[in-house]
């Protein structure tokens, strides 16, 4: 349990830093398709060494396949390149931090409009979500229009 709280802590760490250093790589002129096209290469390479190294199969079922295709494009492709693009147009942690509240968008959706209401729980964390994303635009972390 502690490896995945470090894993996680790792995962959040890089994640925070990544879209800085991808704006400034697209600002400098590498292209927005070049940029996604090298990430994943390298992505691919790595855990191709890695599933070598562990000795796992690349085997999968045709259904498999079809769905990995299904996320590839429509889960990380259109996902890195809309939001690599929204690195061009908004200051990179308006973006970030925008992208972050899909889950306290999801939950009110789907509290008001398919009526599935409320917990004390999610009415806390929508809350601190909101709050949250308030007290930074407030602290200059980032900027929201009229803040």
């Amino acid at each position: 349990m502690v490896l995945g709280f470090i894993c996680v802590a790792g995962a959040a760490a890089v994640l925070g830093i990544l879209p800085s250093i991808q704006k400034q790589v697209m600002m400098d002129g590498l292209p927005l398709n070049s940029l996604i096209f090298f990430t994943n290469w390298t992505i691919t390479l790595v855990c191709f060494l890695l599933s070598i190294i562990k000795k796992k199969s690349f085997k999968a079922a045709k259904v498999q396949m079809l769905q990995v295709i299904f996320m590839g494009v429509f889960g990380m492709l259109f996902t890195a390149v809309l939001l690599n693009s929204s690195y061009l147009y908004l200051p990179v942690g308006t973006t970030i931090m925008l992208n972050f509240l899909y889950s306290t968008i999801v939950c009110v959706i789907m509290g008001t409009v398919f009526k599935e209401g409320f917990t004390k729980l999610q009415v806390m964390a929508v809350a601190v979500s909101i709050l949250g994303m308030f007290s930074q635009a407030r602290a200059g972390k980032c900027r929201l229009p009229g803040l």
